[in-house]
């Protein structure tokens, strides 16, 4: 039975789970010496795996799209480069 609109239900807090999350970072970094100094390059990535994190279903009732995912949490694999001297 359905409690009338406009009043609290008995749902208990947090009784909603969406989807799981499988998230792999990665990073390769290399130091090249110079003398007191060094030179670091880095490359990283992240999601590197390439799977959608889904964002949670819809869960508004009189919309359309109930119970529906239509986007993602987080952009897919993303790769970053980056230089850095350290002195």
């Amino acid at each position: 039975m359905l409690e009338p609109s406009g009043t609290w239900g008995n749902a208990g807090r947090n009784t909603f789970f969406g989807p799981g999350i499988l998230n792999v970072d990665a990073s390769i970094i290399r130091n090249f010496r110079m003398g007191t100094k060094y030179l670091q390059f880095r490359l990283e990535g992240f999601n590197v795996l390439n799977n959608p994190i889904w964002n949670d279903p819809s869960t508004t009732l009189s919309s359309q799209l109930y119970g529906s995912i239509t986007s993602t949490r987080k952009p897919m694999r993303e790769l970053q480069i980056g230089l850095k001297l350290v002195f």
